[in-house]
């Protein structure tokens, strides 16, 4: 899934929103969420390739505690 503008105009255009707005939210957050893990995945690659010892399911705290 694609990344999509969100709205911007609330407060100059207060309108409830509609289906297609929640439903490019929920799309935009599931994008979010997949970019995160994917980027996680290549930095914990790195971290393997140098000898620091981490896996994909670290915990973000857990990964920057390994590299300090």
């Amino acid at each position: 899934m694609a990344w999509v503008s969100p709205k911007l105009d609330w407060n100059t255009n207060p309108i409830n929103p509609t289906e297609v707005d929640l439903n490019r939210i929920e799309g935009n957050i599931d994008f979010l969420k997949t970019d995160i893990e994917t980027k996680k995945g290549a930095i914990v690659t790195a971290l393997d390739s140098v000898g620091i010892p981490v896996v994909i399911t670290d915990t973000h705290a857990e990964i920057a505690t390994a590299i300090t």
